[in-house]
């Protein structure tokens, strides 16, 4: 996701975003508040945090607690010790948010890179990731203010249901929970290390979802903000979002970390409503205010973290701006809108993926989708999708880190003989890679497809197969 953020000269412009709220206008009024006085920048943005019918909120992206400070090459500590400041900056505020939100990955050592299936088996980063809980819980232990904190790939092992290891280091907290805030209802998801939405808390979901009117504000809470668009990582929240909320009316807002980056994005739901995606900064370089008027969002003040670091990205700004919602139209189910028959699907981990995977890497295996793609060779049941001509592939495929050369593809009928596709990632068609099955192997029994990749020399990913008319 791109941003676009503009300087605002024109009240009129911010009063106008504001009275048709960020939601309905696609503009989300900004004010950079490096002075500190968020008082004073939300009343510049027209919003009374002291009003009968307001509400604030904080929001912080990856904390990854701890990391080294750093004079040259040489480390004087941990970086992370100015949240000891910042949480009492929290407690002191007037009037005092109703709570602290953090967009995932908490600390960095539960598993240090995607799909790491080592960590969990050696008692040294086990060790390692119980003492920077510990250590993070030691800041936000004097929290005064209801804390809310949601699940990031760096907070929990491949595969874990429930986030086990977090839960039993961190007492109290709930790995998904609702909760209400100034009119509007909170839903805190955990999306584990790859963003999955396991069944029981799906269920859980949809349930939560038949007492929340459609009309109502509702905020939801996941460490990936990529939905399935154009990334693998996170898709399945989306996948989640289109299944439990696409008749809705009322405003639709996903607040989320991961990318270190702050970006806005719309999304257009089936039932007509729209969906807006947040994405936050790291923690490092600033927190964020948020302001609710009646349940609805209406603006915001980022809080640079310049005063304690020295440090501020040069995508943050001094004053008033609007930062606008880039619109990204229907948010797609994988496969979805091809512009060809979708005849059979399967997903990495999904029920039955022992029967159809001969061979994948250990590490990079996030679970519900490959990172870093290596070697990985599926079995597809050709026979089920009859009139098949064209093969299905949900991933990004970004080439050699360094040269830049392309993964390979083949296929084959028996798994033995092998037919290479030529330059097999030119035809991308929405959420999906588009290949010509060769006429040859299109009246087998099975379809064989080995993608050649280059694991941690690459940053692709893989999460899919379809076979299409």
């Amino acid at each position: 996701m791109r941003r676009l953020i503009h300087n605002v000269n024109r009240r009129g412009f911010i009063g106008g975003a504001m009275a048709a709220g960020a939601w309905l206008s696609g503009v989300l009024p900004t004010f950079a508040a490096e002075d500190g006085d968020w008082v004073a920048a939300f009343r510049k943005l027209g919003f009374d945090p002291f009003a009968a019918d307001s509400a604030t909120f904080v929001v912080i992206g990856d904390p990854h607690v701890p990391w080294a400070d750093k004079v040259g090459d040489k480390t004087i500590g941990d970086g992370s010790r100015h949240l000891a400041g910042r949480i009492a900056e929290w407690n002191a505020m007037t009037p005092r948010p109703k709570a602290v939100l953090s967009m995932g990955d908490q600390i960095s050592t539960v598993t240090t890179c995607m799909g790491d299936r080592q960590s969990e088996c050696d008692p040294e980063c086990r060790a390692q990731a119980e003492a920077d809980l510990r250590l993070f819980r030691s800041y936000f232990d004097k929290l005064e203010i209801p804390f809310y904190h949601t699940i990031g790939n760096h907070d929990a092992f491949p595969g874990e249901v429930n986030a086990r290891f977090y839960a039993a280091n961190y007492p109290g907290w709930k790995p998904y929970e609702r909760f209400e805030i100034g009119g509007a209802t909170f839903i805190n998801l955990c999306g584990g290390h790859d963003g999955a939405i396991e069944p029981v808390q799906r269920a859980w979901l949809k349930d939560e979802a038949k007492t929340i009117p459609y009309d109502h504000p509702l905020y939801l809470m996941a460490h990936y903000p990529n939905v399935g668009v154009g990334r693998v990582d996170g898709y399945d929240i989306g996948v989640a979002i289109r299944e439990t909320f696409s008749g809705r009316t009322g405003e639709t807002w996903l607040l989320a970390g991961h990318n270190h980056e702050d970006a806005f994005a719309r999304y257009h739901l089936p039932g007509g409503g729209s969906f807006c995606v947040v994405t936050h900064e790291r923690e490092l370089f600033g927190y964020w205010i948020y302001g609710l008027k009646g349940g609805s969002l209406a603006a915001r003040v980022m809080v640079p973290f310049d005063r304690m670091t020295g440090i501020v990205r040069g995508s943050v700004r001094k004053g008033p701006v609007a930062v606008d919602a880039v619109d990204c139209g229907l948010l797609p189910l994988p496969f979805e809108h091809e512009g060809e028959k979708l005849l059979w699907r399967h997903m990495v981990g999904s029920p039955g993926d022992a029967e159809l995977r001969i061979a994948a890497p250990l590490m990079g295996d996030a679970g519900s989708y490959f990172f870093y793609v290596g070697q990985v060779v599926y079995r597809l049941p050709l026979a089920l999708a009859k009139g098949a001509r064209r093969l299905g592939i949900y991933g990004r495929m970004c080439g050699h880190r360094k040269t830049r050369e392309p993964e390979g593809l083949s296929l084959s009928s028996d798994g033995e003989k092998w037919q290479k596709i030529p330059d097999p990632w030119k035809d991308s068609k929405n959420t999906c890679y588009s290949i010509p099955i060769p006429q040859v192997l299109c009246g087998g029994k099975s379809l064989y497809v080995m993608i050649d990749g280059w694991g941690f020399d690459c940053d692709s990913s893989l999460a899919g197969f379809a076979l299409m008319a």
